[in-house]
């Protein structure tokens, strides 16, 4: 299973400085389910969010600051130095 999961849990060295936290659950395997939902305060995970620098081309940053503004969420927005040119 360690392998099946370490896409989730390990990033690039680059992405250090972020300090993301990923969180997984592990179901039972008596539970039939497909997907399970947790409740969660996105303004005690969410602080910062960062995009690439070409994400305003795409149009990416009004979406995320219309769904910031929509769900009356705190975080800040900061553009990336890494070049994504895979966008």
């Amino acid at each position: 299973m360690g392998s099946q999961i370490s896409n989730f849990v390990n990033k690039n060295k680059f992405y250090e400085f972020e300090k993301e936290v990923r969180c997984l659950i592990l179901l039972d395997n008596d539970e039939n389910v497909s997907s399970k939902s947790v409740e969660v305060d996105l303004n005690v995970l969410i602080k910062e969010v960062y995009l690439s620098p070409f994400a305003v081309e795409t149009g990416l940053l009004e979406v995320i600051e219309f769904l910031r503004d929509k769900h009356n969420l705190n975080f800040t927005i900061n553009k990336s130095n890494i070049n994504d040119t895979w966008l």
